[in-house]
């Protein structure tokens, strides 16, 4: 009688010790994280990202006629031989100093055939600007013997000149000779000049390239 008693003291106690032996093994087979989490068997994981709409493209339609315009209002065309950014450095120069851009353009080819770098013996660059006017055009801002600067001064100068003469061959005038020579010459009887007249016929041209 002892003896069971004691044999079944035995076989509990065993029993007591296998129980948390049986848990661990359970739980080692459970998958990870199923005892922390409630989410949804559906739900996406959470390494999924969301998803990114595509890009709205804006397009910018051409217009049918005339030349490409930019953000900045200026136009463009190869048939000027200057770079696109040059191109832009006059328009803008064009209407802060109100001068028709057509009449910049017939200067620049009429005084140096587009050269940058031109020299004349008494003028500078692609609008023959005279070192006598670099001084006060550089308290302005303006350096003439930069490219840009260059073509700014002439805007300028050509600008301030029609508008006190308010005519373009004789502002044309003041400009190739000086408004003591101009003045000269309007005394003499001649209110245009062969300069004059060369840089209108190509402000007419290019008006026609540029509108």
């Amino acid at each position: 009688m002892a003896l069971n008693i004691e044999r079944a003291a035995v076989t509990a106690f065993r029993g007591l010790f296998l129980l948390p032996v049986i848990g661990i093994a359970i739980l080692m087979f459970l998958p990870v994280g199923a005892a922390i989490t409630n989410r949804p068997r559906d739900s996406p994981e959470a390494s999924e990202q969301p998803e990114v709409p595509e890009a709205t493209h804006i397009v910018i339609e051409e217009p049918e006629t005339g030349l490409p315009v930019t953000p900045s209002g200026n136009v463009y065309t190869d048939e000027i031989p200057m770079t696109y950014g040059y191109q832009c450095v006059m328009q803008d120069a064009c209407r802060k100093y109100d001068v028709p851009y057509s009449l910049a353009l017939a200067m620049a080819e009429v005084e140096s055939g587009w050269d940058f770098d031109a020299w004349s013996g008494y003028a500078y660059g692609i609008m023959q600007i005279n070192p006598v006017n670099y001084g006060w055009l550089r308290e302005l801002g303006i350096d003439p013997e930069t490219k840009s600067g260059n073509i700014e001064a002439g805007v300028n100068m050509i600008g301030d000149l029609l508008a006190r003469y308010g005519d373009t061959h004789k502002a044309l005038m003041a400009y190739n000779c000086g408004e003591a020579g101009a003045a000269e010459l309007w005394d003499e009887g001649y209110t245009t000049s062969e300069y004059s007249r060369k840089v209108v016929a190509a402000a007419e041209k290019w008006a026609a390239v540029i509108e």
